[in-house]
């Protein structure tokens, strides 16, 4: 797995759907609903699930690169994840009758998995809406972000935009002369 400027590894789309996804799912049923909101309680403040607290996994902030808040948390898990597709189904329920909103509501699903899988970031819809990112953190350690994420963060953007360059450069946007200067700007940066 690739290391990421979010302080954990890349998390595949098979650990987010078949890992936490689908764990979390297990857990909510098993403790009724009730002992996994007061888990969630517990564990949000770390940028963590009952699932994701159990996986090594982390929920950071995607801006900043720092731990999510446990506010994040719960827009994620709780308002996007269960309230949002609940009063989308209602909605539509009682909007269309005999039921054919199940169908529609459906469709937010799809739109969640392609939203997931058409990214190289692995967002989901949720994380969108949060400001979130997920990574992955073998075991569990997880280490304070500090001044060294925001160089490191500063760091991987100026690498893009040299990147960004370097494409413009060679699609003959740029003559080399315009190259040379910005690429100057940039490492100046420094």
């Amino acid at each position: 797995m690739a290391r990421s400027i979010y302080g954990g590894e890349e998390a595949t789309f098979t650990r987010r759907f078949f890992g936490d996804d689908m764990l979390e799912s297990v857990l909510q049923v098993c403790t009724l609903g009730i002992g996994w909101l007061i888990w969630l309680a517990i564990v949000a403040p770390k940028g963590q699930t009952p699932a994701k607290q159990l996986l090594n996994i982390r929920i950071h902030d995607y801006r900043t690169g720092e731990i999510a808040s446990a506010g994040q948390v719960w827009i994620r898990e709780v308002g996007v994840k269960l309230v949002l597709p609940l009063a989308i189904y209602l909605t539509l329920w009682a909007a269309i009758s005999e039921g054919t909103g199940n169908g529609i509501s459906s469709l937010y699903g799809l739109v969640v998995g392609i939203a997931l899988i058409a990214n190289d970031e692995r967002r989901a819809l949720w994380d969108y809406i949060a400001g979130t990112i997920v990574r992955y953190h073998p075991g569990g350690k997880v280490g304070r972000v500090d001044a060294g994420l925001q160089a490191t963060t500063e760091a991987g953007y100026r690498e893009r935009r040299l990147q960004e360059l370097e494409l413009l450069h060679r699609r003959g946007i740029l003559n080399d002369d315009e190259y040379r200067v910005r690429r100057a700007q940039i490492i100046a940066e420094v």
